[in-house]
This record gives structure tokens, sequence and C-alpha cells, in this order.
């Protein structure tokens, strides 16, 4: 079992091929363990052979790393020469967001039957499937390291998680703070600026645009603290990668997949509704003042 075990990381391993030396090596590597009636189903449901199999590994690898995981195997009672291994493999690629480079982790499942032939296990059935969990979930790292060998540097990578995890907790809420502040302290001056008859035209519109402007730089710092808030995500996501967790605080989060009234449903667009919004007030505001 242990051997079985071991086989499927040198698969993982040698699918992961990068440069012409490692082609070569997992040419000859899969040459020797995948028997000649291979049938491998992929996961756009494509059903190859051995040679087709061998032919896509002169191809370009869109995936840059894979992992082993939750490694099962069965052997029949009856057949002790013959193994069905269940696993799940994470495959990372590497994608293009926001103009930089971050390696995206897809989990497959891969169902095998391997038969023992002159005393070596050969690969006869292989069936992949993308499993469901991928879909709707932000598993995306940067390729920026945080720190050179996280594991023997793990406390101090859990202290940089923390104070990461401290700083998004502040820009959160500095977010919602000028959320509610914005439209309450607007809607008070509108209030008081219009219920006053003794201010002049003049004034009006001096201290509307006051609140156009204060309203549009308030938008525009918080724009930034967007930036920042993604760049925290960002870095706190890819500690989570080097300390191990698969599902946390960052790494696997639910992507924005809802709508209402036409619009996604996410952060950025609740915020934009409500700056322009307080622009567009404070405009009519200015218009209504020569009346």
């Amino acid at each position: 079992m242990d051997y079985l075990k071991e086989l499927q990381k040198q698969i993982a391993e040698h699918e992961s091929y990068k440069t012409d030396a490692d082609i070569a090596s997992a040419t000859g590597f899969f040459q020797e363990y995948l028997h000649p009636d291979l049938a491998f189903q992929r996961a756009d449901g494509q059903v190859v052979s051995k040679e087709n199999f061998l032919e896509g590994l002169k191809l370009p690898n869109r995936f840059v790393s894979r992992e082993i995981q939750d490694v099962v195997i069965n052997y029949p009672k009856d057949n002790q020469k013959k193994a069905w291994v269940s696993l799940i493999v994470l495959a990372k690629e590497e994608i293009l967001k926001d103009g930089e480079k971050q390696l995206n982790g897809r989990y497959f499942h891969n169902l095998r039957l391997f038969k023992q032939d002159a005393n070596q296990w050969k690969l006869y059935a292989w069936h992949n499937t993308e499993l469901e969990k991928n879909k709707g979930r932000q598993l995306e790292t940067t390729k920026l390291i945080t720190i050179e060998n996280p594991k023997a540097n793990e406390a101090l990578l859990k202290s940089l998680y923390g104070e990461i995890c401290n700083s998004w907790r502040q820009l959160v809420e500095v977010r919602f703070k000028l959320l509610g502040l914005l439209p309450t302290v607007s809607v008070a001056a509108l209030i008081g600026l219009f219920s006053v008859e003794e201010i002049p035209i003049f004034g009006k519109v001096l201290l509307c645009l006051l609140g156009l402007f204060v309203s549009f730089a308030l938008m525009n710092y918080d724009k930034r603290n967007s930036e920042l808030h993604d760049d925290l995500v960002s870095r706190g996501r890819k500690i989570e990668e080097e300390l191990g967790i698969k599902h946390g605080q960052f790494m696997g989060r639910l992507k924005p997949n809802n709508r209402l009234f036409g619009l996604k449903v996410q952060h950025d667009t609740g915020l934009n509704i409500i700056y322009y919004a307080s622009l567009i007030v404070w405009l009519i505001a200015i218009f209504f003042s020569f009346m």
C-alpha cells in the first residue's frame, strides 16, 4: 500500500513537468507505468489512450504544480493484485489577475485502477473529475513569497499573518464608518442649508460645492482603501497557503455570484452606489440653489 501511495506522488510530480528534461523523464516514467491498453478520461470528458497521453506530454503544461490529498487504496478481497486508488489532486495554474501573475488552485478527484503485471503495478484505467468546490471560491495566490523558508520561520509567519488580519479589520471598520457617516452628514447638511432662507445663493452654492468636493475626496480615499484591502487579502491568502491551510479566513472565500436588479452583489458595487448617489445629490443641490 505504501508503494502505491508513493507511486501517486510520483505521478503528480511527473505531471508537473516544466523543462525538456522534465518531459523526457515524465515520458520514460509513464511509458513504464501505464498499461498499453490504458483508458484515461480527462476532466473535460475526453477519453485518451496511452499513446495520446504520452503525446500530450509534449504540449505546454498549464499547471505549475500538483499536490495529492486524501489518498485511499482498496484491494478487492478476491484479487490482491488489483487495487483501486482514490485521491484528490490540487493542481495550481498560473493566471493573470489585476496585472499580477497569481496561482489559482483547482481540485480534481482521481479514480485509478492498478493491476500487478509481472510483479510491477501498471495503471489500467484513470478517471479524472473536477470538483464543484472549486467553483465560486477564491483560491488564487500571488507568486510573491512572504519569507524565505516559511516552514523554518513558522512563528514569524504567524505573527505577520496576525498583523495582516488586524490591518484588514481596521480597513473594513474605516470603510463602514465612512459609509454610515457620508450619507448621514450629507442629508443633515442639506436639510440645514435649505431650511435657512437668509443664506444667499452664492453661499448655498459655495457650501454645496464644498459638500461635493468632500464627497469626491472621501470616494477617492476609499478607492485607495479598496486597493490596500485587496492587497491584504492577497497577502493573507498567500500566508495561509504557506501554512498549509486549505480554506481559511482568506483562502477559499466565496466569490460574488449573485445579482440584484442586474448588478453584481459585491462590496465595490455598494460603495459606488453610495458615493455616486452622494455626488449626484450635491450636484442637484447646486442646481436648486439658483432657484
